[in-house]
């Protein structure tokens, strides 16, 4: 690949005892050099991919053991239900059904239909007796008169133009 050989000359040189990862680009440790690692503690050993410090497996006899109904995920090493454990669900509250994706109570359709039916408008009273209304007139009322007062140049000589072009055209 030209590109990768062209992006990898323009890298900087790796320091003594380490190399350039082909997938990042990225100077890292020779996992040969070891003289330099500070040795694993007891119960540990060296990850031979990252040249890290780990856990050894071998004290799954040190595990509590599982409750009863329960088993020991082989992938994550963790308790979980039987699956036949399951079939002994609680039913449902007054009011709700059960879920056929996910197996749990959820509020019943009907319920949510019928609560909307019973849902009626606020009587807010007459709009005259608000003086909301009378604030918000004010305050168009006022900023009308501020933006004529601030054009009031421009008005003036648009209505000298126009009386102009009707006492030339009659």
């Amino acid at each position: 690949n030209i590109s990768t050989a062209a992006a990898t000359s323009e890298l900087t040189p790796c320091h003594a005892g380490e190399e350039r990862n082909p997938e990042t680009n990225r100077c890292r440790s020779v996992l040969g050099n070891a003289s330099n690692l500070v040795p694993c503690k007891e119960g540990q050993e060296r990850s031979l991919e990252t040249n890290r410090c780990r856990s050894i497996l071998s004290s799954l006899g040190a595990l509590t053991p599982c409750k009863e109904g329960q088993e020991r995920n082989p992938e994550t090493n963790r308790c979980r239900s039987i699956g036949s454990a399951t079939s002994a669900l609680k039913p449902c509250a007054k009011g709700q059904e059960r879920n056929p994706k996910t197996n749990r109570c959820r509020k019943a359709a009907g319920a949510n239909a019928k609560g909307l039916a019973t849902v009626k408008d606020v009587n807010s009273g007459p709009i005259t007796s608000n003086p909301k209304w009378l604030l918000a007139g004010f305050a168009v009322l006022s900023a009308t008169g501020y933006g004529a007062y601030e054009w009031r140049q421009e008005v003036f000589e648009f209505f000298r133009k126009l009386k102009g072009k009707l006492l030339w055209t009659s």
